[in-house]
This record gives structure tokens, sequence and C-alpha cells, in this order.
């Protein structure tokens, strides 16, 4: 590989927009199982149990009820037809759940009634009774997919990670999600707190709006909470805090630490306060330490936590000499200049020792963006949080959905409630956070320790859609230096797999966007023979700065934190370089310059299918980033960056890049790579109802297409947008694009950015210079007065192609052509 000594090309050419048709799928239709034997029966007992449901309630005041409808085993419900869509107090959907049965899984609909409109439900089962005689009776989706109808209790609404708490005396907090939209946030907290007195709950003051759902914690026993329920009506769902704790460091000590400092700070070269800046969400930094002082003044540390105590911490100052540096050690043993091109911010949001008390970290992760972004509005900020609480399925909470919200741009808005909206209605404001995958606390020994990393998934709130989560990788399995304490230990990590401690996405379904996204050096650990004892030896550590320059300048780090402070440090690298460019491009070019070890790629070859693939996709993530690729290209290794928006959510962009075409067919049939990233933010709805249609947790969706080697550019658009073909007109149907990494599943696949890599020949690859971006369906299509389409559909592109085999100028051609595209739009 030629050095990367040249800057990427930024594509001037504008794409060309079209009206866009997603052309039809044709699948298969399974035959479903109808369970109705007798429509009439059916009809008559779910008539009588919708009635019992409602008779049978003490109304307390309460201006409504809480319905469960249950499917048959392995049938959806028609959960459209369970709510009325148009505002005020109608029949509306709160949770969609899943429970297990004895002949398959069956689906719970909770539905909130007013008693004005109890009727909504008897029209559709009456019509239904009416025309049962008919091939199809009227509602017969939805009636014949009801097997039951009760009344919802509070375990019902119950959709928190684990089983609902068992012990009805006992306390616990809780995470209390409350519907909006019939009455105002304030009227809502008011009525709440009332009822809440009234049952000794502890009601905590901080609320945290997203879309149509208000969140708030309160501490109470389920018999407690079940008094509450039974005289409100807002409540929608119920899930666990989400809580976490402070991790602890080793330490290091050395008698030439102060002469490493001193020596490193003569060699700085400090940029200024104006440039980039890595926010660092966390316990606070040690503003005095001689290799930080300069980056970090006083005005930028922030506190939005209610303890007391200096703003200084252990763990926030161990990531904010990566945040700042990167690898620190490489530039404490340099002899060259360090450059520093950005500076730090510092906002505690964890008290300094112990456990935290359960608290809204979507509100304090909210508050604490806020802070630094009141005082400097329009710095590039890289929001950085190794801070994770308990283990995800992949489903949204608060916490993750507020980042995602946050991400997307929505502005941090305070009541006199001591809550926090992200206001719908300002201008949008996108972000860009990385954060943390979390650490196995145990990592025990296994055969092969990568199966507990796999079956360990990722803790909230890194299943975030909009933010780049980061893994651990070790670097190093060389146990020459170690401690002669350690001489019968061996790594348990090859150099450049993962970490034994590193969490992953594995496990999450395909509906959930695949974590972590890239991965960094988090250092390795040891093992005795058999296994009976693991433990970390602290010449795997990563040198960082410390908390405490009395008791040492320097010690160490490992693990997820330490890798996510580097990739924080990346990015902010990247943004000094290009002020101009967006968080959603930064995000891009941060996940497309990563690339797998030689060990991660020795993973890839253990099974050739496509679902093993993904399986290592969702273990590793493109792999490790590099500062020098997310910044530079080489002759023979070209990096392109558009940025560009679909100006009518419902049309297709089509791409025409500036492609060496001449060039590649000139290298016929030599070895080719090229690989394409599409980021972009969604807006999230998290709330539990489905995840489907209106309930999409994702606004929107993009999806690009490449053009394939056998297509002209007008097949190629007919084949994916069914709007330009002629009436009638169908096309040949082509088996999958051989050369895909991971292929159209993957590219289909949910989430917010979308990576694959394509290998050929570089005859192949000169047809291939066409991509098209096109709109998926989400939540918006569904709510018109949320819908945000119309305002456009921003994203970033990266296309890069290299020839690693051979010689070739594949630069200049394209830097040509793309000036040539300059001079002619001119």
């Amino acid at each position: 590989m030629l050095e990367r000594n040249l800057p990427h090309i930024v594509v001037n050419k504008k794409p060309e927009s079209s009206k866009y048709v997603r052309p039809g799928q044709n699948r298969r239709k399974k035959k479903v199982k109808c369970w109705v034997s007798s429509r009439y029966e059916h009809g008559k007992r779910l008539q009588e149990e919708y009635g019992h449901a409602f008779d049978s309630l003490e109304r307390k005041g309460k201006k409504g009820i809480y319905i469960t409808f249950q499917s048959f085993p392995k049938l959806k419900l028609a959960l459209d037809s369970l709510e009325e869509l148009r505002d005020g107090d109608t029949p509306k959907l709160v949770i969609v759940r899943q429970a297990p049965s004895e002949e398959g899984l069956v689906q719970l609909a909770t539905v909130y009634i007013p008693y004005k409109k109890r009727q909504f439900f008897l029209d559709k089962l009456n019509s239904y009774l009416e025309t049962i005689d008919d091939d199809k009776p009227k509602n017969n989706k939805l009636i014949e997919s009801i097997r039951a109808i009760f009344r919802a209790t509070l375990s019902d609404l119950w959709t928190g990670h684990g089983d609902f708490p068992k012990d009805s005396q006992e306390s616990y907090w809780w995470e209390v999600w409350l519907r909006r939209g019939v009455y105002d946030d304030e009227e809502i907290i008011t009525n709440l707190k009332e009822v809440s007195s009234k049952y000794d709950v502890q009601l905590q003051d901080r609320s945290l709006g997203i879309g149509d759902r208000l969140i708030v914690q309160v501490k109470a026993s389920t018999d407690q909470l079940s008094h509450v329920f039974s005289n409100i009506d807002d409540i929608a769902e119920l899930r666990a805090p989400s809580t976490p704790e402070v991790k602890e460091f080793m330490s290091m000590s050395g008698v030439e630490q102060r002469e490493w400092i001193d020596d490193l700070k003569a060699r700085l070269d400090f940029t200024g306060l104006q440039a980039s800046v890595v926010c660092i969400l966390d316990q606070g930094v040690q503003q005095a330490h001689p290799l930080l002082e300069k980056a970090l003044i006083d005005g930028d540390r922030y506190d939005v936590t209610n303890s007391p105590g200096v703003m200084t911490g252990k763990h926030g100052s161990e990531m904010a000499g990566l945040a700042l540096y990167g690898d620190l050690y490489a530039a404490l043993v340099s002899s060259q200049r360090v450059k520093l091109k950005h500076h730090l911010e510092s906002v505690i949001i964890l008290p300094k020792e112990g456990e935290n008390e359960p608290d809204l970290y979507g509100y304090i992760t909210a508050q604490g963006a806020g802070k630094p972004e009141e005082k400097n509005p329009d710095k590039n900020r890289v929001f950085m949080m190794a801070v994770t609480a308990s283990t995800t399925d992949g489903h949204p909470t608060a916490w993750s959905a507020t980042i995602d919200a946050l991400s997307f741009g929505r502005t941090i808005k305070s009541t006199k409630l001591d809550s926090i909206s992200l206001d719908r209605e300002s201008s949008l404001n996108p972000r860009l956070f990385i954060l943390s995958a979390g650490n196995i606390e145990d990592i025990g020994f296994e055969q092969d320790y990568r199966d507990r990393n796999d079956r360990e998934s990722v803790e909230d709130p890194s299943q975030s859609w909009n933010a780049i989560t980061v893994g651990a990788y070790a670097e190093s399995d060389d146990m020459s230096d170690a401690d002669e304490s350690f001489d019968s230990w061996t790594p348990i990590a090859p150099a450049g797999d993962i970490s034994p401690v590193s969490r992953t996405s594995v496990f999450f379904r395909d509906t959930w966007p695949f974590k972590p996204e890239v991965v960094a050096n988090g250092g390795n650990y040891v093992t005795l023979p058999e296994g009976k004892r693991t433990d970390f030896s602290d010449h795997f550590g990563i040198i960082t700065t410390s908390s405490n320059n009395l008791t040492g300048f320097l010690t160490i780090t490992r693990d997820t934190s330490a890798a996510t402070a580097q990739v924080a440090a990346i990015a902010a690298d990247i943004w000094a370089d290009h002020p101009e460019f967006r968080p959603e491009t930064i995000r891009a070019l941060v996940v497309h310059s990563a690339e797998w070890t030689q060990a991660m790629q020795k993973q890839f070859g253990v099974q050739k299918t496509k679902t093993w693939l993904k399986r290592i996709l969702r273990r590793y993530g493109m792999g490790v980033p590099s500062l020098d690729r997310a910044l530079y290209s080489a002759n023979n290794a070209v990096t392109l960056i558009i940025e560009s928006e679909i100006s009518q959510g419902t049309d297709m962009n089509l791409h025409e890049l500036p492609w060496p075409v001449q060039e590649l067919e000139n290298l016929g049939e030599a070895f080719v790579k090229m690989r394409i990233t599409l980021s972009y933010f969604i807006e999230p709805n998290p709330a539990s109802r489905g995840w489907n249609g209106r309930y999409k947790y994702s606004s929107h969706g993009l999806r690009f297409v490449n053009k394939r080697v056998e297509d002209s550019v007008s097949e190629f658009q007919k084949r994916i947008n069914k709007a330009v073909r002629a009436e009638g007109e169908k096309l040949v149907s082509l088996d999958s694009e051989e050369g895909w990494y991971f292929g159209k599943d993957h590219h289909d696949a949910s989430g917010s950015l979308h990576t694959d890599i394509w290998e050929g020949t570089a005859a192949e690859l000169a047809a291939k210079g066409v991509i098209a971006v096109h709109p998926v369906g989400g939540w918006w299509r569904y709510q018109n007065k949320f819908d945000q389409r119309s305002n456009g559909l921003p994203y970033s592109l990266i296309v890069s192609i290299e020839s690693p085999e051979v010689d070739v100028d594949l630069w200049t051609p394209i830097n040509v052509a793309n000036k040539v595209t300059i001079e002619v739009e001119q």
C-alpha cells in the first residue's frame, strides 16, 4: 500500500433526484393457521370477556380502563385496529409485548380505553358477528387473531429487562412512562404527585419528555404502585431504571513519571480553545494535571449532579488523557513534536464515589449535553461517555432514546417542573455521541472465550442507533515484559482479537443495529493453566493521566472505557481538520476507517455462511479505526466523501461518481476493493408498541444500492425504482450479487449506519461507479403532524476504492473528473 498523503475527495456533483416507489417484493405469503372453529362462538365469547373487563372494575374517579388483548399462538394482532388515531381522549395502544405459551409465542397488546369510548371495540365485534356468514367477515383479521381479552394489571405494563418484581411488599425504583397528549406535562405530573402522596410513593422531581411519553422515576412496592395505577389514567409502561456504577481501576507508579511529563510538555503544540472538543460525560477531570491543564480550562468544567464534592474524578481523569492524546504512551516515548488538534470539556454526571442512586440518566445526559452548549453553542463537540448500566437485549430505553434524540438534533428544553423535554419545534442541532459497549465483570474460563463475549450483550445506553458504540480488542499477547509473578500465566486473547471483557450484539434481533461499530485497544487478560483463575496484568494496561498528582501523574486503564476515549480522540481530530463536516460525516469516517486485524479476519474464515459473517460483524464491528485512513487517501486507495440530502422524503438520489473507468479497465483482472458507508440520524420513538408500522422506533430509514456490473444506468434505476418503469414493465430478477461481505440482507437491516465491502476484479469495479440512496418507511409516514420528510433527509455517503496489489494512480483521474464537475456546474 502506498503512503497515505493525499486528501480525500469531496464529491461536488449533485445527485439526480427522482420520485421513488419501492419495487414489489415477490414473497410467498405464509399460510396462517386459523384457530377459530366457530366464528359465532368466538365472537360471543370475546363480547363476554370484554364486558366483564369493564363491569368488574371500580372506577375510583378514573376516566378509562386498561384492556389487554392476547393473540393466538404464532399470530400477530392487527395493532392498527386497536386504537383511534385522532388526538384527544380516545383508545390508545400503550404496550405490545410477547409471552411464551405451550403452543408458541403469543402477542399481548394493552390498550387504554376511555369509558366514553367503550363502544369502540364493541362496534368492531358486532360488525364481525353480523357478517360471519361472509367469506371475509368485517374486522376478521383483528377478531380472529384475538384469543382472549382481560383487564390489565400492573404487571401487564412491565417492559423492563427481566421478570416483573415478585415481592409485593418490597420497595423498588421504577421508571414510569406516562402518556402525553391529552393534558400538558405539568398537569400529568401534578396528578401523579397527588396520587403518589396518598400511598407514600416516593416520586423523583425530575422528568424527561421524549415524543409522546413523559418519563419519571418512583420508589414504591408493587402494592403501592398498583394503588397509583388504579387511580390515574396516564401510565403507559413500567421499566427498571438504568443505574450505572463507577468502576475502579489499578494505579501505576514510576520514578520517571515527572521526567516523561516534562519532556512531553516541552514537545506539545496546542491549537487553542477554538478547535473541536471532546466533551467527557463522566465523574469529572483533574484540570490541574500538567498534561491536561492547557486543554481543559476551569470554565469548561460543569456538574449536573446534586452530590457535593470536588470537580475531579478518577475514571473521568483517566478518560481525559486518552480522549486528548489518543495513544498517550506513544506521545510520551516519542521524540517528535505532538500537535493537539482538539481540547476537552468535562461534565460530571456521576457522583465521585460508590454506586449511584437510581436516576433518570436520559435527563442527566441531556442536561450534561446542554450545559457546555449553552456557553459555547458553535463548537464541533464530540460527546464521549464511557458509563453504562445494565445489559440490554437491543430494546431502546429512556437513556438510549435520549441519546438518539439528542444526536438527531432535538433541542433541550427545560421547564419549571425540573423537567426536560426534547423539543420538536426548534431547529435541529445534530450531535455526535461515542459510547462504550460495557464490560463483562466476571470473565471466567471457557474453551473459546469468544463464546462468552457473544452471549454477553452490550450495556445500556450503547444500543443507541445514532451513536458510535466502541468495543475493546487486545492489541498484544506478549508476556515477555510481564511481572515475574505472572510467569506461569498465559494471555487469554490472541493479539488482535476481541478483549475477554468486551460485550457484543450477537444475540440482538436483526431489527436492532449491529454493535459495536468499532473496537479499540482495551488491553488483555491472563489465566492460569486449565483456567482456574483469571487476572489482569498491568503490562497489558493503557497508560493515561491520573486523578491525583500527589500519588503519581500516570496510571493505567483498560477495557471498553479506554477504547471509547481513544476513538473519541480520533473523531475530534477528524473534525479539527474538517470543521465544515456534519456529525453524520465524522461518524461515517470513523467507522469507514476501521479495519479488521489478522486475528479478526481469521475468525471470518471459520465458517462461510452469511449467518456466521453477521455474527462476526456483531462481535468486532468493522474493526479498528485509524486517524490516518480517516483523513488521507493514497494514489491506489481513494476515499470519496458525499454530504447530501433527499430533499423530499419520497424521492431517490442517484450518485454518478467521478469514477476512474479507464484506469480500472486497464487493470483488468487485478484484485480490487470497494467500501461503502451510509450514515444518517433517525428520530426515536421508544414506546414499546411492537416496533412495526406507525410504532417503529426509527422515524425513517435510508438504504444504498450499488449498480451491478451487468446493468446499464437506466436498467439499474428501473431495477430499484418502480416509478421510472413503463406501465407494466417487468425486469428479469437476478440472484444476489457476489463479492459483498455481508450482502443485501445486511444492507436492508435496521440501524442508521450501513456499511459493506465488495471485492472483485478491477474490470468489474469499472462498471460500479453509480450508487442510489433511497428512503424506507418509519413512524413519520404514519403521523402527519410529526412528519419531517418534506424538510429533507440529510445523509453522508463515504465510498473508497483501492487496488492493494497494484501500484496505480487512481486518485488523480478521480480528482480531475471531480474538478471538471465544478467547472460544468458553475
